[in-house]
């Protein structure tokens, strides 16, 4: 990892669902990663977790929710910040929320009180991203 100043590694995938909680063997994280970002997409907010969530069941489980439990913002907060599920083998590291998705005004204002409670209840700071219909893979 010398030849670049920054190495972006996707630990592990969500099989193109917005959010997702971790099996047992996730994350991978090489030794020398230090900082991990927990990526969730605001599309997932206001659905059930089951249409919404890779591995719905885990998530319910540590959300101590049913799987057909609508996403909320309080929920998507805790399911990121949980040593169990987007905090996950994290440690010592630097550890940062980005959520994914802000694609409109009512996303924006979700994505707030996200950032919110995940700043205030955990100390985490989060940034968003939003990408223009041409910029997206």
């Amino acid at each position: 990892m010398t030849l670049a100043d920054i190495v972006l590694i996707e630990a592990d995938g969500a099989k193109r669902m917005p959010c997702k909680a971790p099996a047992a063997h996730e994350p991978v994280l090489l030794p020398q990663c230090d900082t991990v970002l927990a990526v969730a997409g605001l599309s997932a907010l206001r659905h059930p977790l089951r249409e919404v969530c890779f591995r719905a069941e885990l998530a319910a489980e540590l959300l101590c929710v049913p799987q057909d439990a609508q996403l909320t913002p309080e929920l998507l907060a805790n399911l990121l910040a949980s040593e169990a599920g987007g905090r996950k083998a994290v440690g010592d590291r630097s550890f940062y929320v980005v959520l994914n998705q802000v694609d409109t005004k009512e996303q924006a204002a979700l994505a707030r009180q996200v950032a919110d409670i995940l700043k205030k209840i955990y100390r985490i700071s989060c940034a968003t991203s939003h990408f223009e219909k041409g910029e997206r893979a």
